[in-house]
Protein backbone atom coordinates (compact mmCIF):
# COMPACT_ATOMS: atom_id res chain seq x y z
CA UNK A 1 0.00 0.00 0.00
CA UNK A 2 0.92 3.79 -0.66
CA UNK A 3 -0.33 7.05 -0.56
CA UNK A 4 -0.99 9.12 -3.36
CA UNK A 5 -0.08 12.48 -1.89
CA UNK A 6 -1.19 14.61 -5.42
CA UNK A 7 -4.74 13.13 -5.44
CA UNK A 8 -5.37 12.49 -1.40
CA UNK A 9 -5.99 9.33 -1.17
CA UNK A 10 -4.53 5.15 -1.02
CA UNK A 11 -3.38 2.59 -3.67
CA UNK A 12 -3.30 -0.88 -2.70
CA UNK A 13 -2.32 -4.13 -5.25
CA UNK A 14 -2.81 -8.03 -5.13
CA UNK A 15 -4.37 -10.61 -7.32
CA UNK A 16 -7.86 -11.80 -8.19
CA UNK A 17 -8.65 -15.32 -8.83
CA UNK A 18 -10.31 -16.02 -11.80
CA UNK A 19 -13.14 -18.42 -10.40
CA UNK A 20 -14.49 -21.43 -10.61
CA UNK A 21 -10.92 -22.41 -12.19
CA UNK A 22 -7.67 -21.08 -9.49
CA UNK A 23 -6.12 -19.77 -12.68
CA UNK A 24 -5.34 -17.49 -14.20
CA UNK A 25 -4.53 -14.74 -12.05
CA UNK A 26 -5.34 -11.06 -12.44
CA UNK A 27 -2.91 -8.17 -11.15
CA UNK A 28 -5.22 -5.31 -9.56
CA UNK A 29 -5.15 -1.97 -8.32
CA UNK A 30 -7.28 -0.41 -5.85
CA UNK A 31 -7.59 3.44 -5.00
CA UNK A 32 -9.25 4.99 -1.76
CA UNK A 33 -12.13 7.54 -1.67
CA UNK A 34 -10.16 9.39 0.71
CA UNK A 35 -7.11 9.67 2.54
CA UNK A 36 -9.31 8.32 5.70
CA UNK A 37 -9.38 4.79 5.11
CA UNK A 38 -11.94 4.84 8.08
CA UNK A 39 -14.98 6.18 5.66
CA UNK A 40 -13.31 5.69 2.13
CA UNK A 41 -14.53 3.71 -0.49
CA UNK A 42 -12.26 1.45 -2.60
CA UNK A 43 -12.44 1.28 -6.54
CA UNK A 44 -11.20 -1.36 -8.01
CA UNK A 45 -8.95 -1.44 -11.49
CA UNK A 46 -6.57 -3.90 -13.68
CA UNK A 47 -3.05 -3.41 -13.90
CA UNK A 48 -3.20 -6.78 -15.91
CA UNK A 49 -5.53 -9.26 -17.22
CA UNK A 50 -3.39 -11.13 -19.79
CA UNK A 51 -4.32 -14.55 -20.17
CA UNK A 52 -1.81 -16.08 -18.33
CA UNK A 53 -1.36 -15.54 -14.37
CA UNK A 54 -0.82 -12.36 -12.73
CA UNK A 55 0.37 -11.52 -9.30
CA UNK A 56 0.72 -7.82 -7.65
CA UNK A 57 2.45 -7.20 -4.86
CA UNK A 58 4.26 -4.41 -4.39
CA UNK A 59 3.23 -0.68 -5.17
CA UNK A 60 5.52 2.99 -4.58
CA UNK A 61 5.47 6.18 -6.24
CA UNK A 62 8.44 7.74 -7.87
CA UNK A 63 8.29 11.50 -7.26
CA UNK A 64 11.64 12.10 -9.76
CA UNK A 65 10.31 10.34 -12.70
CA UNK A 66 6.67 10.65 -12.13
CA UNK A 67 5.91 6.85 -11.92
CA UNK A 68 3.75 4.17 -10.16
CA UNK A 69 5.60 0.91 -9.93
CA UNK A 70 4.04 -2.38 -9.13
CA UNK A 71 5.76 -5.80 -8.24
CA UNK A 72 4.77 -8.99 -9.13
CA UNK A 73 4.72 -12.15 -10.83
CA UNK A 74 3.73 -12.97 -14.03
CA UNK A 75 3.35 -17.46 -14.88
CA UNK A 76 3.78 -18.90 -18.46
CA UNK A 77 4.25 -21.88 -17.71
CA UNK A 78 7.60 -20.71 -15.68
CA UNK A 79 7.52 -17.80 -13.56
CA UNK A 80 8.92 -14.52 -13.95
CA UNK A 81 9.51 -11.48 -11.76
CA UNK A 82 8.07 -8.16 -13.45
CA UNK A 83 7.15 -4.55 -12.71
CA UNK A 84 4.73 -2.47 -14.01
CA UNK A 85 4.88 1.18 -14.73
CA UNK A 86 2.83 3.98 -15.31
CA UNK A 87 1.89 8.28 -14.84
CA UNK A 88 -1.77 6.93 -15.08
CA UNK A 89 -2.55 4.42 -12.63
CA UNK A 90 -6.03 4.22 -12.46
CA UNK A 91 -6.36 4.07 -16.14
CA UNK A 92 -6.06 -0.07 -16.64
CA UNK A 93 -4.52 -2.13 -18.28
CA UNK A 94 -3.72 0.10 -20.98
CA UNK A 95 -1.97 2.30 -18.90
CA UNK A 96 0.77 -0.47 -17.46
CA UNK A 97 4.03 -1.63 -19.04
CA UNK A 98 5.56 -4.51 -17.98
CA UNK A 99 9.59 -4.75 -17.96
CA UNK A 100 11.40 -8.24 -16.90
CA UNK A 101 13.45 -8.16 -13.90
CA UNK A 102 14.42 -11.68 -14.23
CA UNK A 103 13.21 -15.15 -16.01
CA UNK A 104 14.19 -18.60 -15.13
CA UNK A 105 14.53 -20.33 -11.34
CA UNK A 106 10.99 -19.28 -10.89
CA UNK A 107 11.62 -15.85 -9.15
CA UNK A 108 8.99 -13.22 -7.80
CA UNK A 109 8.99 -9.63 -6.53
CA UNK A 110 6.94 -8.76 -3.86
CA UNK A 111 8.37 -5.36 -2.29
CA UNK A 112 10.33 -2.09 -3.55
CA UNK A 113 11.99 0.91 -1.91
CA UNK A 114 13.93 3.90 -3.22
CA UNK A 115 17.69 3.45 -2.19
CA UNK A 116 18.10 7.72 -2.25
CA UNK A 117 21.89 7.70 -0.81
CA UNK A 118 22.60 5.40 -4.68
CA UNK A 119 19.84 6.36 -6.92
CA UNK A 120 18.71 3.48 -7.77
CA UNK A 121 15.82 1.11 -6.27
CA UNK A 122 15.52 -2.27 -4.79
CA UNK A 123 13.29 -4.83 -5.10
CA UNK A 124 12.86 -7.55 -2.47
CA UNK A 125 11.24 -11.54 -3.72
CA UNK A 126 12.42 -14.72 -4.04
CA UNK A 127 13.83 -17.44 -6.67
CA UNK A 128 13.92 -21.17 -7.23
CA UNK A 129 16.79 -23.21 -7.05
CA UNK A 130 15.44 -26.38 -8.18
CA UNK A 131 14.74 -28.02 -4.33
CA UNK A 132 13.60 -24.91 -2.86
CA UNK A 133 12.86 -20.91 -2.85
CA UNK A 134 15.40 -18.85 -1.58
CA UNK A 135 15.19 -15.02 -0.46
CA UNK A 136 16.87 -12.25 -3.16
CA UNK A 137 16.90 -8.74 -3.67
CA UNK A 138 17.39 -7.17 -6.97
CA UNK A 139 18.99 -3.72 -7.46
CA UNK A 140 18.56 -1.21 -10.26
CA UNK A 141 21.47 0.44 -12.06
CA UNK A 142 19.59 3.45 -12.11
CA UNK A 143 16.40 5.51 -10.96
CA UNK A 144 14.22 5.61 -13.66
CA UNK A 145 12.85 2.08 -14.12
CA UNK A 146 11.51 2.14 -17.43
CA UNK A 147 15.03 2.02 -19.10
CA UNK A 148 17.04 0.43 -15.79
CA UNK A 149 18.54 -2.98 -15.68
CA UNK A 150 18.63 -4.98 -12.68
CA UNK A 151 21.14 -7.38 -11.26
CA UNK A 152 20.60 -9.75 -8.23
CA UNK A 153 21.84 -10.76 -4.79
CA UNK A 154 21.08 -13.67 -2.92
CA UNK A 155 20.20 -13.08 0.81
CA UNK A 156 19.58 -16.59 1.64
CA UNK A 157 19.83 -19.96 0.33
CA UNK A 158 20.08 -22.51 3.19
CA UNK A 159 18.27 -25.92 3.17
CA UNK A 160 14.68 -24.40 3.83
CA UNK A 161 12.62 -22.21 1.93
CA UNK A 162 12.45 -18.86 2.46
CA UNK A 163 10.10 -16.25 1.12
CA UNK A 164 10.70 -12.15 1.39
CA UNK A 165 7.78 -10.19 0.89
CA UNK A 166 8.29 -6.60 1.71
CA UNK A 167 11.49 -4.74 2.30
CA UNK A 168 11.89 -1.21 4.60
CA UNK A 169 14.15 1.20 5.82
CA UNK A 170 15.37 2.12 9.58
CA UNK A 171 17.13 5.34 9.20
CA UNK A 172 18.24 5.65 12.24
CA UNK A 173 21.02 2.61 11.24
CA UNK A 174 20.82 3.59 7.85
CA UNK A 175 20.09 -0.13 7.02
CA UNK A 176 17.43 -2.05 4.83
CA UNK A 177 15.14 -5.09 6.13
CA UNK A 178 13.38 -7.91 4.38
CA UNK A 179 11.00 -9.09 6.13
CA UNK A 180 10.71 -12.95 5.52
CA UNK A 181 8.83 -16.53 5.84
CA UNK A 182 10.68 -19.68 6.56
CA UNK A 183 9.63 -22.97 5.78
CA UNK A 184 12.32 -23.72 8.39
CA UNK A 185 11.21 -21.04 11.50
CA UNK A 186 8.52 -18.40 11.86
CA UNK A 187 8.55 -15.12 10.12
CA UNK A 188 11.91 -13.05 10.76
CA UNK A 189 14.63 -10.26 9.51
CA UNK A 190 17.11 -10.38 7.57
CA UNK A 191 19.16 -6.41 7.77
CA UNK A 192 20.63 -5.48 4.30
CA UNK A 193 23.33 -2.89 4.26
CA UNK A 194 23.81 -0.54 1.36
CA UNK A 195 27.43 0.35 0.71
CA UNK A 196 28.24 3.72 -1.55
CA UNK A 197 29.19 1.39 -4.41
CA UNK A 198 26.96 -1.68 -6.58
CA UNK A 199 27.75 -4.26 -3.88
CA UNK A 200 25.59 -5.42 -0.67
CA UNK A 201 26.51 -6.29 2.04
CA UNK A 202 24.60 -8.72 3.61
CA UNK A 203 25.35 -9.45 7.71
CA UNK A 204 23.86 -12.62 9.21
CA UNK A 205 20.28 -13.53 9.30
CA UNK A 206 18.74 -11.99 12.72
CA UNK A 207 15.79 -14.31 13.32
CA UNK A 208 12.55 -12.49 14.74
CA UNK A 209 9.98 -14.47 16.46
CA UNK A 210 6.44 -12.79 15.88
CA UNK A 211 3.66 -14.16 17.80
CA UNK A 212 1.23 -16.18 15.97
CA UNK A 213 3.80 -16.68 12.67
Amino acid sequence: MAYDNANSRWMMVGLQRVMPAETPHYAWLAYSSGSDLSTATWTFTHVSTASSSQSAYGIAYDSVNNYWYVTGGYYTGANTAVLWYSNNPTGGTGAWTKITLESGGTPNATGLIYDSENYRWLVSGYTYNGSNYDVALWYSSGNNLTSATFSRQDVDNDGDSEYSWSIFKDPNQNKYYLANYSSGSTGGFWPVQVSSDSSLTLPSSISVKSEGA
